[in-house]
C-alpha cells in the first residue's frame, strides 16, 4: 500500500543465491543474501542468461522509472539498461544503456548453439513483439 492506502507495487533490488548441501537421506540447504542490484529487474527475461565465466544477464525489465507511468498510452516504453552479476567476484556491473534493441519484458530467454535468444516479450504495457535478439556466449565483459 502506499501512504495514501492504495495499492502499491513494490520493486525489490535484493538477490539471493541458493546453496544446496548433500545429507546422509538426500539434500537441504540455505539461501544467502547477494549484494543488492544496482536496479531492480522485474520481469526480464527468464531464465537469466549465463555466459562464460559466471556472468548472469539482466536486461530491460522494470525498474523504478519504468513504473512510475502507469497510462499504457503514455508509456515510454522499456528501461534497456543491461546489468549483470559476475558469479566468480560476487558483484554487480552496470553496462549501461542498449541502444540499438528494444528491452523487453515477460519473455522467455534460451540457449542455443553460442548464443543466448530473447524471444519476443512487451516493448510496452499490452505491446508484443515477435523480434528475437541474442547474446553471444562469448561476451567480453570488459568492452
Amino acid at each position: 500500500m502506499d501512504s495514501q492506502g492504495k495499492p502499491a507495487r513494490q520493486l525489490l533490488e535484493d538477490a539471493w543465491v541458493f546453496k544446496p548441501a548433500a545429507t546422509g537421506t538426500g539434500w537441504t540447504g540455505s539461501w544467502e543474501a547477494l549484494p543488492p542490484a544496482p536496479k531492480s529487474v522485474s520481469a526480464s527475461a527468464s531464465p537469466a542468461p549465463v555466459l562464460p565465466g559466471g556472468h548472469i544477464i539482466f536486461w530491460g525489465g522494470v525498474d523504478k522509472e519504468i513504473i512510475r507511468h502507469t497510462d499504457p498510452a503514455t508509456h515510454p516504453g522499456l528501461g534497456s539498461r543491461l546489468v549483470y552479476f559476475d558469479a566468480v567476484k560476487n558483484t554487480w556491473v552496470d553496462k549501461g544503456i542498449v541502444r540499438q534493441y528494444k528491452a523487453r519484458v515477460t519473455l522467455p530467454s534460451v540457449q542455443w548453439k553460442n548464443e543466448w535468444l530473447y524471444i519476443g516479450g512487451e516493448v510496452r504495457p499490452g505491446i508484443r513483439t515477435n523480434a528475437i535478439t541474442s547474446i553471444k556466449a562469448a561476451y567480453d565483459p570488459k568492452q
